[in-house]
């Protein structure tokens, strides 16, 4: 019973951690795709 408890607790913790990890991971791809983006409108338009 412990046993099931401690692992429910690291998978819970595991799947926080891996959320977290992915929320940041999105955002971040997305505003550098957003920076090149930019940098190549500027580029193209001169």
């Amino acid at each position: 019973m412990l046993n099931r408890y401690l692992f429910e607790e690291i998978f819970s913790a595991v799947a926080l951690c891996g959320l977290v990890v992915g929320g940041l991971g999105i955002v971040s791809a997305r505003f550098f795709s957003l920076n090149m983006l930019l940098a190549w409108i500027l580029f193209a338009s001169n």
